[in-house]
């Protein structure tokens, strides 16, 4: 190696663990309550590149649901992003729940509204 020539090593960082932070106990509540709420609600889900949309019946009361949904997943599940958007007549509620390449399984299996 010539003195000006630099050598570079690289490597890829390895992606942070997809860990929920709640107790078995906690989550299997979250699953009987909040999820099993919004799951009744749900009116279609569709796979994205990284995650799900799931659509429901817009209402006040679906709204505020998915609204503390989102605040109480945002304290166990970091790497998760939300988005919520309403359709145009204000009759859909969406709901988009994404995170790194391979989050769809652990959202099939902590996360099934």
């Amino acid at each position: 190696m010539k003195n000006n020539e630099l050598n570079f090593i690289t490597s890829e960082k390895a992606a942070p663990p997809l860990t929920c932070t709640l107790s078995c106990r906690k989550l299997k509540k979250r699953k009987a309550t909040i999820f099993a709420a919004l799951n009744k609600k749900r009116i279609s889900k569709t796979e994205l590149a990284n995650g799900y949309r799931f659509d429901f019946v817009m209402n006040e009361e679906t709204e505020k649901q998915i609204a503390f949904f989102i605040e109480k997943e945002r304290e166990c599940c970091s790497f998760l992003n939300f988005h919520v958007t309403k359709d145009i007549d204000n009759k859909v509620l969406k709901l988009e729940i994404e995170g790194p390449d391979n989050v769809k399984p652990f959202i099939d299996t902590n996360i099934n509204i």
